[in-house]
């Protein structure tokens, strides 16, 4: 329990910084942080780009001797990414690191659910982004840098679709995401994929949605409110939940409607088609849920999960763009009579879930036993 209070607090710390400085500052302040702790333990130098360098030479070799995917994927996860910035020499070496990323990201056997080269990728364009988005004329054309990347990627699609939304999630940074420039240029990508048919176009028209993340609320509102009673349940998902991060940059009543009358009205959708208020919450969970109740109107966010779970008819939504309710609940549940509610309501897979964290909780005087809940539960239920 401790353990739970202590990880909220930081939270809670963190998403104050962020919503008052930005996360462009709060990341940066996060890397400046950890490179002096790295430096005092004598771990990093302050100028680690010639062990990169070597590392990236190591990584070349390895392709060119065909070393096998796992020893070229483990040589990626121990090269130490530059910090600080050296702008004058560094372009070259970002463009050695991308080029190998994305041959591993080709070469690679993808199992359908994580893949290590675009993982790669990935690190490569936070690091990047984080030191040097901000200086003018550094950055290559998007075209160059993005070019090979989209490339390779639309050929993984046709065997792993989900790392479509997995790239524009965590690639498409949030300073990629108010360039005009590179919004239009990723969305003529992703016309290409549906005009080839690579991916479902409900997948495709959910990552489109994804990039209206820093747009205008008054200029897509009206778009994102008709998309929450879309068919294709993906895709509703991902309007409510850009809905929710939208709301949850501005304070309160800076827009309308008023977050209440959106709580109000995906409520009342969550009980006919399930799976769309998980997603609208997610952005205020784990540091800013009095937050959320105050904006919605909510007096306790626990109850109002609980209540939408044990009165909706579909159990089980599947392929949400985000965490469901259940997911949410299982990490807010404290009590052995909060394990038997969501076993009263049909959810045993995340009550069993949240008896096991609740477990491993340091500072628990007395564990709880979920097998032994599931009778009381079951003796209630027969008599």
């Amino acid at each position: 329990m401790w353990k739970r209070i202590t990880s909220l607090t930081l939270l809670m710390v963190v998403q104050s910084l962020r919503k008052r400085f930005g996360a462009q500052a709060l990341l940066l302040l996060f890397y400046g942080l950890v490179d002096k702790l790295e430096i005092e333990r004598g771990t990093m130098s302050e100028d680690n780009r010639p062990a990169f360098r070597q590392g990236l030479e190591k990584i070349e070799r390895a392709f060119k001797d065909n070393k096998p995917f796992a020893e070229r994927d483990k040589l990626f996860v121990s090269l130490p990414l530059p910090h600080p910035p050296h702008l004058e020499t560094d372009i070259k070496i970002w463009n050695k690191y991308f080029a190998l990323a994305v041959k591993l990201l080709e070469i690679e056997e993808l199992n359908g659910y994580q893949s290590s080269g675009e993982r790669h990728i990935k690190n490569g364009i936070w690091t990047e982004d984080t030191n040097y988005f901000k200086v003018p004329n550094y950055l290559p054309s998007y075209d160059r840098r993005f070019g090979p990347i989209l490339k390779v990627l639309a050929k993984k699609l046709k065997q792993m679709p989900k790392l479509l939304a997995d790239f524009t999630e965590y690639s498409v940074t949030n300073d990629l995401l108010q360039d005009k420039k590179f919004i239009d240029y990723y969305s003529a990508w992703l016309d290409s994929l549906e005009k080839d048919k690579i991916v479902d176009v409900n997948y495709i028209s959910a990552m489109r949605v994804k990039l209206l993340e820093k747009s205008n609320w008054d200029e897509v509102k009206e778009q994102l409110f008709k998309l929450l009673d879309h068919e294709a349940l993906y895709l509703r998902s991902m309007a409510a939940n850009i809905i929710g991060k939208i709301y949850h940059e501005h304070s309160k009543g800076e827009l309308e409607p008023p977050l209440s009358e959106i709580v109000k009205l995906i409520a009342e959708k969550e009980l006919k088609r399930p799976g769309i208020a998980g997603p609208l919450m997610s952005p205020y969970f784990n540091g800013d849920e009095k937050y959320f109740e105050d904006e919605a109107g909510i007096a306790d966010i626990k109850e109002w999960i609980f209540k939408l779970l044990e009165a909706r008819t579909d159990k089980d939504p599947l392929d949400l763009a985000c965490n469901d309710l259940d997911f949410f609940i299982h990490e807010m549940v404290e009590t052995g009579d909060d394990i038997k509610r969501l076993i009263r309501a049909g959810y045993l897979f995340w009550a069993e879930h949240a008896v096991d964290d609740l477990n491993g909780c340091e500072g628990i005087k007395k564990k709880l036993d979920y097998k032994k809940i599931k009778q009381e539960v079951e003796r209630e239920q027969q008599g």
